[in-house]
């Protein structure tokens, strides 16, 4: 930055004192529970899955229940933007629910920065179970081949030929409604449940000297902040600050400049006003 180093230059003479911080970080997110092993003698767990239940309605209303706790990291956005793109709707149109422990299926909740990627697995996993039966349906209603039916803009359509479709409200009616309408040995309804575990995880070796592979994604960040500090008084001032990450693939851009906006605003909180004391032995 030599603008700002120019900038801090010229201060100086000045007699005022700013100073430039950089930090630099690998943050590895989506933990496999292999990576505990360490801590044990035996072999410890090995899943950490997710899962989501998903219904359509007889009047083509998308539900899908969460069974892990609200935890401040936006997983009602994620799983009504990850149903949308998967059945060519509005986020608007999915409603979320959540189920409690007694009656959920396996769901390890929020930590290591895991949620989005793992409701994303379990969302697809439920909306293609969910889209097997409404292909069988639509086919058996439109007399096309399962394997030509295509889901896009709120409707079930045969490919090549837009206008031989039906919408989700009418599939809805017919599984839960209409029984006669439907392929034979069908049951009515239309719900879909799915528990994902991502894939990419490997044991460790016994003697744990390879601890093998726990995490699928690795983000990259780089924070330089220039600060203007009065000697006299203490106060701290922020001149510029820049932050800059390596994401991957972003899967809402709103969402993501909330993380790291409150990550920024947790940073300067931690430094400027809270404290960890250690002794001499490094004990709290």
């Amino acid at each position: 930055m030599p603008s700002s180093r120019r900038m801090q230059a010229e201060a100086r003479k000045a007699g005022r004192y700013i100073g430039i911080g950089l930090a630099t970080a690998q943050q590895r997110s989506v933990y496999g529970p292999t990576e505990f092993w360490f801590w044990y003698d035996s072999p410890g767990l090995t899943t950490a899955p997710e899962s989501v239940g998903l219904s359509l309605g007889p009047t083509g209303e998308f539900i899908v229940t969460m069974f892990s706790p609200f935890w401040g990291n936006s997983p009602e956005t994620v799983v009504a933007q990850t149903l949308a793109e998967e059945f060519g709707i509005e986020p608007s149109q999915v409603t979320v629910t959540y189920e409690d422990s007694q009656h959920a299926l396996p769901s390890a909740g929020p930590g290591g920065s895991r949620m989005t990627v793992m409701l994303t697995g379990a969302v697809v996993g439920a909306a293609r179970k969910l889209k097997d039966k409404l292909a069988r349906i639509a086919a058996h209603q439109l007399e096309a081949a399962v394997e030509d039916i295509a889901f896009a803009d709120g409707r079930a359509m045969v490919r090549g030929v837009p206008d031989k479709a039906m919408t989700y409200a009418e599939l809805g009616l017919k599984a839960y409604w209409f029984k006669l309408d439907l392929p034979p040995g069908m049951e009515s309804g239309l719900e879909a449940r799915h528990t994902y575990d991502h894939p990419y995880l490997t044991k460790p070796s016994a003697d744990r000297k390879d601890l093998g592979a726990f995490y699928p994604i690795m983000g990259h960040g780089a924070h330089i902040p220039v600060v203007e500090v009065e000697p006299h008084t203490g106060r701290v001032r922020f001149l510029r600050y820049v932050a800059v990450h390596d994401v991957g693939t972003i899967v809402n851009p709103k969402s993501l400049r909330g993380q790291i906006t409150g990550g920024i605003a947790q940073g300067i909180g931690m430094a400027l006003y809270e404290q960890s004391a250690y002794d001499d032995e490094g004990s709290r």
